[in-house]
């Protein structure tokens, strides 16, 4: 028995987006950006992976996270295959989450204060005469 355990922290990229197992049971999915640091490489590009929370933590996750907001997740990693209409596999990694932390909440106060600031620096500039 080998071990499977995952944590990482990430930006939601998307509202979570809520549907039903056969049983019945309630399910979330949501993407999230992860950024990571490497020093053997120049340029790292962010990269984003699938979230799926179960049951009592779906409904957590519908009442709590929003887009925008940096969380970090812990669970199992998984992945999906899927075939491609040429005929070839693709893998998709997921995790099923077994607990979600909000680190940090991104309120539409918060946004709509940082594109005011950004529209009255653009108005501010225009207005110099030389």
């Amino acid at each position: 028995m080998g071990l499977n355990y995952i944590v990482l922290e990430g930006e939601v990229l998307e509202e979570p987006e809520k549907k039903h197992t056969s049983d019945g049971d309630a399910i979330v999915f949501f993407n999230i950006l992860i950024k990571t640091e490497n020093e053997n490489y120049s340029s790292d590009k962010p990269s984003s992976i699938r979230v799926l929370a179960g049951k009592k933590l779906a409904n957590e996750c519908l009442e709590h996270i929003q887009k925008g907001y940096i969380v970090l997740v812990e669970g199992k990693l998984y992945t999906k295959s899927l075939e491609t209409r040429f005929g070839y596999r693709q893998y998709t990694p997921y995790i099923h989450a077994t607990s979600i932390e909000i680190l940090k909440e991104i309120s539409n106060q918060q946004n709509i204060q940082q594109k005011n600031n950004i529209q009255k620096q653009e108005i501010e500039e225009e207005d110099i005469p030389f």
